[in-house]
């Protein structure tokens, strides 16, 4: 019936009859009905209200004409039996006549009263809904990083898509649900600007990419969550975020970072190619070795530039130097031994592999003992 209604409404609106219209959508207790009622009071304000405004003004008009009138009448009278009013009397010695001489104001003062002002309403203080943002985001968030941090090119595809099907549904919730107090809009925020990154690191495991895009877009989701984790705290969890906040937390700034360091310094700058060009070189085409040679040394060179000492300044955490030494004796090693073999020297050559492959294990034992999740790391393959 109401559908009906509101049908007949709008003809009516559509004809111009806005006071036949507003009659029916009274009767009509809807959302639709009172939103066709505010466009009709717009377009046509209600009779009813203009008559109440021309009413009242017409008895304020009476009021002030009679105040008027008494006022005039009063002060007549006032003056002609000498009555002292607001001002002073004087007497006109020459014909006795009565004048009504206004007060002076002392200098410095005036007549009008300072109004006081009234005092500010206290805001009303919005309260912390971090419980409730937890609730809804902190098992998926957890989800979320164990997966991230579990991503391995050994990692079943089905374990992959599931992990990215559980992503995907529980971003589509954080990218519409609001931020409903003050003390979640950081951590929310942060969430919603990190999400596309996320995305992406498990994009990397389902298509083709290479060792360096993967590490890349590891950094990048890791380094969104630490501005979520950072928020955390004020948020008034009472601590159940934690356990959550210290490992997304000490990924980056753990006493020793050794997975950020590898995954930063190593897999993200594709020192895996190094080796990829070790193996595929070609002794029996002296020119194309030379190249492969050149490539090596350029690694090699660069690694000791990022990650060498230089005077009292080590860019290297302390705890890693050593795996850092290893590593570039590795490369060292590799290098003389390509460079002795294109030279002739195969017992040299000989020497300088052997060399290199002893340094190279014990750089991969030493990650591992500083984070058992490196032990799978294998950058020769």
């Amino acid at each position: 019936m109401s559908t009906k209604q509101v049908m007949d409404a709008q003809d009516l609106i559509d004809e111009g009859r806005y006071d036949e219209a507003r009659k029916i959508l009274k009767k009509i207790k809807t959302p639709t009905a009172r939103k066709m009622l505010a466009e009709i009071d717009e377009l046509s304000p209600p009779a009813s209200g203009s008559s109440i405004g021309r009413d009242a003004l017409h008895v304020i008009l009476i009021g002030l004409i009679g105040t008027l009138l008494f006022s005039a009448v009063g002060f007549g009278i006032a003056s002609a039996i000498g009555i002292q009013g607001t001002g002073s009397t004087t007497v006109n010695q020459t014909n006795g006549q009565v004048a009504l001489n206004p007060t002076t104001v002392p200098a410095g003062q005036t007549t009008s009263e300072t109004a006081t002002p009234l005092p500010s309403p206290t805001p009303t203080e919005v309260p912390c809904l971090g419980p409730d943002w937890w609730r809804a985001n902190g098992a998926p968030l957890q989800q979320t990083v164990d997966a991230l941090l579990g991503l391995s090119l050994l990692t079943p595809p089905a374990d992959l898509q599931a992990a990215r099907a559980r992503f995907d549904a529980w971003r589509k919730i954080v990218e519409v649900a609001p931020a409903n107090s003050p003390c979640v809009v950081p951590a929310d925020e942060a969430l919603r600007a990190a999400l596309p990154d996320i995305g992406t690191a498990f994009s990397r495991y389902l298509t083709t990419s290479t060792g360096a895009e993967r590490a890349q877009s590891l950094l990048d989701a890791m380094d969104g969550l630490l501005v979520v984790a950072d928020a955390l705290p004020d948020m008034q969890l009472g601590g159940v975020e934690e356990s959550l906040a210290n490992q997304i937390i000490n990924f980056t700034r753990a006493e020793c970072p050794a997975r950020r360091w590898v995954t930063e310094r190593l897999l993200a700058r594709d020192y895996e190619r190094f080796f990829d060009v070790f193996q595929a070189i070609d002794w029996n085409a002296p020119g194309l070795a030379q190249e492969s040679l050149l490539t090596m040394r350029n690694f090699s060179s660069a690694f000791a530039t990022d990650n060498g000492a230089q005077g009292d300044n080590d860019p290297v955490p302390a705890c890693l130097r050593t795996s850092r030494d290893q590593f570039q004796i590795a490369l060292n090693g590799f290098v003389g031994y390509a460079n002795n073999r294109l030279g002739g020297d195969i017992g040299r050559a000989d020497q300088e592999v052997q060399a290199a492959q002893t340094a190279l294990a014990n750089f991969y034992a030493g990650i591992t003992n500083l984070d058992p999740a490196l032990a799978g790391v294998r950058l020769d393959g």
